[in-house]
């Protein structure tokens, strides 16, 4: 700063300097301008006195009126006598027409014509009557005045007197110490007083010789004279000043009058006054910066000190930066001296912040690197968007499931990652409203399209985050896949409606598309034909080749059907080997018809398994609607009907129903079970047999099964299998659902004495899984605190399981939430799949005594048994085996892992003590 402060004022003084020579040659210029002028006026005012005495004593009036010589060669000897006194160089007379009529030291020549600037100058001064003066330069310059010769009060001539300027240029040097310089154009250039450069000549000037190669040089560095007075020139040493002065604004003449100033003592003595201010300050800026280093050399010491220890302090040195701050160079309490201290203090919270910021930070890093991990390992979909839905971020997840890597999602847009025909118009507006900042939250669900072209179903969620968050996030988008959610509950869609092993729809999807077709055959008049068949010798074929060519044989039969069906028909799997078709707007020629072609094509097709041949038929029923039924159950029981004479006439065979005496025959038969389980219900005369269950460890009874039986007026017994049929067929199995329900509920209850020690398998009919009556009782008991869920559990049939999947799934699991068991009756004889079951709330899976009977002969029974039995176990569901007959059969069980073990072996079916 002080060497600025310094410098500044030497520059300031050396530009006052400057400023005061400029103002100084300012004012030399209008000076010497007006010497100049003065000199000239003075000179023309001598000529005109000069010229006003010669004319009044030389004649010139009579002279010019009477052409009178003599007296005019008179008045050149006297002007001989004068010329150098008076110091004049020429005398001339000219007439009233501007031509020359007498000329004084020459030959006079009256008819001589003037130049054009003289003869100009003389009419002026013949029109004007006034002098004026003229100068005028050929090989020297001469000022000229022209006076007029007046006789008898007009002008009859002009006089005009001439005189060298060399005089004048000298007394203005005498006068001013300046040189004077007359510059006139030159276009030739060849005079060896002209200056090319400026197209002038020199036509006076002052000091001649050393002058005028100095202006030469100057044309070489100046554009004109008038550039060149803007500068200060150097000559020899010397320093010249150049003023300019046109020549028209003294005299009638087109040039220029330069004054050339010798300022060598003026710059020299700025330039002094420059240096010396320069070396002033220099000095004082030594002096002082001296003494402000024996000032400040103990401070600058401890301010050393501190700034060694500050960069410990940062660097975590804190007990060296201590020692440094702890040693005091000065006893002053200066400022420095207080800044040591402070820090010295400082350094004792710093280090405790640092301790606690280090200790943070390694918090921070290892819940950053948990997050991390967290995001990376968790089986979400976690993004991170612009506002223009450019994706900026996606963890590992994203990329295992879309085969995308990290480079191929960065700057990708958001939508071109969903199904394109799944982005409708809402989600797209959607979208849009949350980029541009409209919404701060979505969720919807979308279909993820992966790199190979797989589909994943997603549930998003979106976030729109602060606006100023860093690198441009906006953004954040965390979707859960659900694909194998969303399969399961399409297959579950799907199996509700469907039979798993056929691909068929089912029992429920059937009574449904059934129910439809009379809807509209009463609205429209029309007619459909329900064909309804099953297998012939199916059992055989089970029972010699194992179940998995019963499977193939009706994966088959299914086949077949899909081929030849309508797509208006409706073909369905019922259960076991029974299938049916509703065929709308068929005749009875036309259903007919198909079913003999269908068993031509089952004849023509043996079905070959383990190098059996096996020749396949079916016996088909048909009824038609309406003419043979105008309720479902009618109908289907006609058909059905019809089925048994298709057996009965050989198998193999198609017959249409119809009222003949062998059908009445049925029918009445069908009425008289119908009357006979009325009557059982309304007089109680439905009984139950209970059959133990056993632990095949240890073979300690554990439950007991209820066995319904129909006791006759006479007391006798009729088996479930004789009337069970037509109670479906007749509607009436509900009603016996809830008889069962409800006398083991009052057994268990009421008549706790005679009830089985264990709880109570309760036998329920396919009706039951679709038909919600029977819980009622069930949870009044339970409301009402009489009953314990863990003393009943209900048996179902893996059919009855799956055919309306749907409704049975919602029932069994609304019991299950209440406590209640539930056991998969006669398994495998479905053919049900295990995976499709174990979505069921079940505990117990009863093996269909069809694979426990040859156990002991039959391998491929075992695996079956030890497969179930494994995947049961793996579902924490507990297995029974029926129909165990023998001690050899229960020890093969048990190696097997089977839980427990029902049948004759283990003990019959009696009835309660007192019935």
């Amino acid at each position: 700063m002080i060497v600025g402060i310094g410098g500044a004022f030497a520059i300031l003084n050396y530009f006052y300097l400057e400023y005061q020579f400029q103002e100084q040659r300012q004012l030399d210029r209008r000076l010497l301008s007006r010497q100049v002028q003065d000199l000239l006026d003075r000179s023309t005012t001598r000529l005109q006195q000069i010229g006003s005495l010669l004319a009044s004593v030389g004649g010139f009036a009579s002279a010019l009126t009477g052409e009178n010589y003599a007296g005019l060669r008179q008045a050149a000897n006297v002007f001989n006598d004068f010329q150098y006194d008076l110091d004049i160089e020429r005398l001339e007379l000219f007439k009233p027409n501007a031509r020359l009529f007498w000329q004084w030291r020459g030959t006079p020549t009256p008819a001589q014509v003037l130049g054009p600037e003289e003869q100009a100058t003389v009419i002026q001064v013949f029109r004007e009557e006034k002098p004026l003066s003229l100068l005028l330069c050929a090989q020297h310059c001469t000022l000229s005045v022209y006076q007029p010769v007046l006789s008898q009060g007009r002008v009859v001539g002009v006089f005009s007197l001439s005189q060298s300027i060399a005089q004048l240029v000298v007394e203005h040097r005498s006068l001013t110490g300046s040189d004077l310089g007359i510059l006139l154009a030159d276009d030739a250039g060849q005079n060896a007083y002209s200056i090319p450069k400026w197209s002038m000549r020199i036509a006076a000037l002052t000091h001649l010789d050393l002058l005028a190669p100095f202006l030469k040089n100057v044309s070489e560095q100046s554009q004109d004279a008038v550039t060149a007075s803007e500068d200060i020139h150097s000559w020899k040493g010397r320093y010249y000043a150049i003023d300019v002065m046109p020549l028209k604004d003294l005299l009638q003449a087109e040039g220029s009058v330069l004054m050339i100033s010798d300022v060598t003592a003026q710059v020299s003595h700025i330039r002094r006054a420059a240096r010396d201010g320069i070396l002033l300050s220099g000095l004082s800026l030594l002096t002082a910066e001296l003494l402000l280093l024996f000032l400040m050399r103990l401070p600058i010491r401890q301010l050393r000190r501190l700034a060694d220890a500050l960069p410990m302090l940062a660097q975590g040195a804190y007990t060296e930066a201590r020692q440094q701050l702890a040693h005091r160079t000065s006893s002053l309490n200066d400022e420095i001296t207080i800044l040591s201290a402070t820090a010295l203090t400082l350094s004792h919270p710093v280090e405790e912040q640092a301790l606690a910021i280090t200790h943070k930070t390694t918090e921070l890093a290892a819940e950053r690197d948990f997050v991390q991990g967290l995001l990376d390992t968790a089986q979400v979909i976690i993004l991170t968007q612009t506002s223009q839905g450019r994706i900026l971020t996606a963890n590992d997840f994203v990329i295992q499931i879309t085969g995308y890597s990290q480079t191929d999602l960065n700057g990708k847009h958001f939508l071109s990652l969903i199904l394109e025909s799944k982005v409708g118009d809402d989600l797209e507006q959607a979208l849009l409203g949350l980029w541009n900042g409209q919404r701060k939250r979505l969720q919807h669900e979308a279909e993820l399209l992966c790199r190979d072209g797989t589909r994943r179903f997603v549930v998003w969620v979106h976030t729109r985050l602060h606006e100023n968050n860093p690198d441009g996030i906006a953004i954040l988008s965390v979707g859960l896949d659900v694909t194998d959610r969303v399969e399961a509950e399409n297959r579950m869609i799907w199996l509700a409606n469907h039979d798993p092993l056929t691909g068929l729809y089912n029992r429920h999807r059937f009574q449904q598309e059934l129910e439809r077709q009379f809807l509209e055959a009463d609205r429209d008049s029309t007619r459909a034909a329900i064909l309804l068949f099953d297998l012939d010798h199916f059992k055989d074929i089970n029972d010699t080749s194992g179940h998995l060519a019963g499977d193939a044989l009706l994966r088959k039969i299914a086949q077949e059907l899909k081929n030849r069906v309508r797509k208006t028909d409706i073909a369905a799997r019922l259960g076991g080997d029974e299938f049916a078709i509703v065929m709308p707007n068929q005749t009875a020629e036309g259903a007919l018809a198909f079913a003999n072609l269908l068993n031509q094509r089952l004849t023509e097709q043996p079905l070959k398994i383990q190098q059996k041949i096996f020749r396949i038929s079916a016996s088909i029923g048909i009824a038609m609607i309406p003419e043979h039924g105008t309720v479902m159950d009618e109908v289907m029981a006609n058909a059905d009907l019809a089925m048994y004479q298709a057996k009965d006439r050989g198998r193999g065979r198609a017959h249409l129903f119809s009222y003949d005496d062998q059908s009445k025959q049925r029918i009445s038969e069908r009425t008289l079970w119908k009357q006979a389980i009325q009557e059982a219900l309304t007089a109680r005369r439905l009984v139950f047999h209970y059959q133990p269950i056993a632990i095949i460890d240890g073979r300690k009874i554990r439950f007991f099964e209820s066995l319904i039986r129909l006791k006759r007026a006479d007391g006798s017994l009729i088996s479930p299998s004789e009337f069970l049929e037509f109670a479906q067929l007749t509607g009436l199995i509900n009603e016996i659902d809830r008889y069962a329900v409800e006398a083991n509920i009052r057994l268990v209850t009421e008549f706790v004495e005679r009830a089985p020690a264990g709880a109570v398998h309760v036998n329920l009919s396919g009706s039951a899984l679709t038909n919600r009556d029977w819980t009622v009782a069930l949870k009044s008991a339970l409301k009402n605190n009489l009953l314990t869920p863990d003393q009943l559990i209900f048996e179902i049939t893996e059919t009855a399981a799956i055919a309306d999947f749907g409704t049975a799934k919602e029932i069994m699991e609304d019991l299950a939430s209440l406590g209640f068991r539930f056991a998969i009756d006669d398994f495998g004889a479905g053919f049900a799949s295990f995976s499709y079951l174990r979505h069921l709330p079940v505990k117990f899976v009863k093996i269909d005594k069809s694979y426990v009977t040859n156990l002991m002969d039959n391998p491929q029974d075992r695996a079956f048994i030890s497969a179930i039995t494994t995947l049961a176990h793996g579902n924490d569901i507990e297995v029974i085996a029926e129909g165990v007959e023998n001690e050899a059969t229960l020890l093969a069980l048990g190696e097997l892992g089977v839980d427990m073990a029902q049948g004759y072996f283990i003990g019959s079916p009696q009835p309660l003590i007192g019935d």
